[in-house]
């Protein structure tokens, strides 16, 4: 049985007065952070049926998020460059100039869909990458503790302790290293086995700022941009 599609919105809270986008709707709102404007946008998501609303990951948002789930809104949050990655995407270069409400509500849209039946193959990928975050920690700390050992932070009794010291904290920075390549290289190699994945994450790399290393997180915390390439198939 095929799941019943979820109306979605997006509101963009970067400028002076927030925009609201409802999906499949060409109109846009605006309304500033304040009382009236929160209640404002309630009433249009109510009127055209929304039940999901994605809102960026900015520091002025709490209240209205606060206002919208109370009316009984889900909110999906939404991160600036997960947008910039779906507009790069979708548009190209043209669509790197930030987010926007409406691409904010397509993108909720296709989160929506993926949570409704979410890809198999992301289930390992995502504990490969919290694997490969915590090899990069440990690699943090082991060459901070080096500095600090060489800066004269750790003290040793003597000489030779030094000496001693210093071997310790370049073996383990050493094998913090290596083990946070195989973590890499294991991860990269298991992302490129799969054509529509290394497609995508190639796609990802071209973006301006973007290196392999913050394409990789890109597209494991973003399954659903792999629907996009489906959908312009079937639209094809």
């Amino acid at each position: 049985m095929t799941a019943e599609r979820v109306k979605t919105a997006g509101i963009s809270t970067a400028g002076a007065t927030f925009e609201l986008a409802v999906q499949d709707v060409a109109e846009r709102w605006h309304a500033g952070d304040d009382r009236d404007g929160w209640r404002a946008f309630a009433s249009v998501l109510t009127r055209h049926g929304v039940s999901q609303v994605g809102l960026e990951l900015t520091g002025h948002r709490p209240k209205l998020a606060h206002t919208l789930r109370a009316t009984g809104f889900t909110i999906v949050d939404i991160e600036p460059r997960h947008v910039r990655a779906y507009a790069w995407l979708t548009e190209g270069p043209a669509g790197a100039r930030g987010p926007d409400a409406s691409r904010i509500a397509a993108l909720t849209a296709l989160r929506a869909e993926e949570r409704a039946s979410p890809d198999p193959r992301f289930a390992s990928l995502s504990g490969h990458l919290v694997y490969l975050d915590y090899a990069e920690d440990d690699l943090r700390t082991a060459r901070i503790r080096r500095l600090q050992h060489r800066a004269g932070v750790t003290a040793p009794a003597g000489p030779d302790d030094r000496s001693a010291l210093d071997q310790v904290y370049d073996r383990d920075e050493q094998w913090a290293e290596e083990r946070a390549g195989r973590a890499l290289a294991e991860l990269v190699a298991e992302l490129r086995g799969d054509a529509e994945i290394a497609a995508c994450l190639d796609r990802l790399i071209a973006m301006p700022d973007m290196d392999e290393r913050r394409a990789i997180a890109a597209v494991i915390a973003m399954p659903e941009l792999l629907r996009l390439r489906k959908q312009g198939s079937a639209s094809g």
